[in-house]
């Protein structure tokens, strides 16, 4: 490492390619050499101490989640107001006769059920996501440490994923 200059930039960018890698430095090799960079492993060893990576990655990560829980709170706390007013709706329209037609509260209404479904699906992607990116490291992880786990996944891989299913209606 001594007598070589690098650039911020390039630091900055094997910073978030480590970030990206897991910070798994085999991976982050391979990653950054197929983007061009020629980075030696103790240059890398030595940024992840000299500039507190690994902290600095914590914090990231602390914040991202915070983010992250902040969303879906905010999601929660619509979907509740949006019931609520769905609600005074229902008992609304149940005041009404059976020939009276309230085309304006009938399109509010609509709306707000629009809304409530389009939460519930962003929501149920996102947990999607979470599960299958989840399932990938816990397949990546095993097949590193426990070869013959693998194997007991892949065979009831799909019992699994309909158990999933059912557990949490995704």
């Amino acid at each position: 490492m001594a007598n070589k200059s690098y650039q911020t930039d390039t630091r900055e960018d094997a910073y978030k390619t480590w970030r990206e890698c897991g910070q798994n430095i085999e991976r982050t090799m391979r990653s950054l050499s197929k983007k061009g960079y020629f980075i030696t492993k103790p240059t890398l060893y030595a940024w992840i101490e000299k500039y507190n990576w690994k902290d600095r990655a914590a914090r990231a990560e602390a914040e991202e989640q915070k983010g992250k829980e902040a969303m879906e709170n905010h999601d929660a706390k619509a979907i509740t107001s949006l019931d609520a007013v769905r609600e005074r709706y229902e008992k609304y329209f149940a005041t009404l006769g059976d020939n009276v037609v309230d085309n304006q509260a009938m399109f509010a209404y609509t709306g707000i059920i629009k809304s409530i479904s389009e939460i519930k699906a962003k929501t149920g992607a996102y947990k999607s996501t979470l599960f299958l990116g989840f399932m990938r490291d816990l397949i990546d992880w095993l097949s590193k440490n426990d070869p013959d786990s693998v194997g007991v996944i892949e065979k009831n891989f799909d019992d699994f994923i309909q158990f999933a299913k059912e557990k949490y209606a995704a």
